[in-house]
């Protein structure tokens, strides 16, 4: 009898501890199947400083996005000479529409970034913009409206949130190399063309889902 005591009190144990470490590991599981995965995309509002318009962007990894844009262009800051053109001046009805692509690099400097959601925190991101533009040329003679390129390529940097788990933000500022180019021949007296270096503003309003 004694025996049989011994054996009940030490199987027990062992049972009592298997008990133990399923109620700590049950919290553990709930928080686990709490967890729900962060929105990968985002439908943006481009506000740039010589751009606005609509785009695209998808989440990849822990800490890299992509974005692809199609923009309204306007070079206002080159019409209102806003940061010290020619002595000539420059006046023009130059508009157009770009693509614009940019990567965007999170999680530098520790900075947070919630893995596998929409990018937030410290940013840091190239871009590239091409697209076709048109504008009034004069001659001699007459007036004609003339279509050409436009391009841009610069670098940001700047700070995301992510507000009420949907509504991303982002805000930036860089420097960037503008240019436009519109055909042109001797008869021309004024063409719209220009190439400069230029400050970047970036501004995101997105849809996060």
């Amino acid at each position: 009898m004694q025996m049989i005591n011994f054996f009940a009190k030490h199987r027990a144990a062992p049972l009592a501890l298997a008990l133990a470490l399923a109620a700590l590991s049950s919290p553990r599981a709930a928080r686990a199947e709490m967890v729900v995965e962060q929105p990968k995309n985002a439908i943006v509002l481009d506000l740039g400083l010589h751009v606005v318009g609509i785009g695209y962007q998808r989440s990849f990894g822990s800490n890299v996005a992509l974005q692809l844009d199609l923009d309204t262009y306007q070079p206002w800051t080159q019409e209102d000479n806003v940061v010290g053109n020619t002595s000539q001046g420059y006046d023009s009805d130059l508009r157009g529409v770009v693509v614009r692509f940019r990567p965007f690099f999170y999680g530098l400097f520790h900075t947070p970034y919630p893995a596998g959601g929409p990018p937030t925190g410290f940013w840091v991101s190239p871009f590239v913009q091409w697209g076709l533009a048109w504008a009034t040329t004069t001659t001699s003679v007459n007036i004609e409206t003339q279509t050409g390129h436009v391009f841009a390529a610069g670098v940001s940097a700047g700070w995301a949130w992510l507000l009420w788990s949907h509504l991303w933000v982002m805000l930036g500022a860089g420097g960037q190399y503008h240019m436009a180019k519109i055909p042109q021949t001797i008869a021309f007296t004024y063409v719209p063309s220009f190439a400069r270096i230029y400050p970047q503003i970036d501004a995101n309003l997105g849809l996060a889902f």
